[in-house]
């Protein structure tokens, strides 16, 4: 009997609202603009073509937002420089991440920004 493709996806991924990002004590601020997609509206169903690889074309859904609040934000963009090319699983996490590039940074580069809504 195969295995289950639904199975080996999920294993080792525990579901929830507690396991977001967004749920991160140290992440937390106003909800004070709107995420939204012209594919599908919060809480419904998301299309057939916008769903995993085995369940439809996996193609990213458009995504639409509402003016941030005002004053600067800040970006910071990272850049490092290996040496040797990293070995992750097509779905990979931040600390799996992390844990692969150590011990193989031999350079990195770093850019700020600020932009302000006037």
């Amino acid at each position: 009997m195969p295995a289950n493709p639904i199975g080996l996806a999920l294993r080792n991924r525990r579901a929830g609202q507690h396991t977001l990002v967004w749920a991160r004590p140290d992440l937390q601020a106003p909800e004070n603009f709107t995420l939204t997609s012209p594919a599908f509206d919060h809480g419904a169903a998301i299309p057939e073509k916008h769903r995993g690889r085995l369940f439809g074309a996996n193609i990213s859904p458009a995504l639409a937002w509402t003016q941030p609040p005002a004053g600067p934000h800040a970006y910071v963009f990272q850049l490092f420089a290996l040496d040797q090319a990293l070995s992750l699983p097509a779905s990979f996490t931040l600390d799996q991440l992390i844990a692969a590039m150590a011990g193989h940074i031999i350079g990195r580069a770093r850019l700020d920004g600020t932009y302000e809504n006037r």
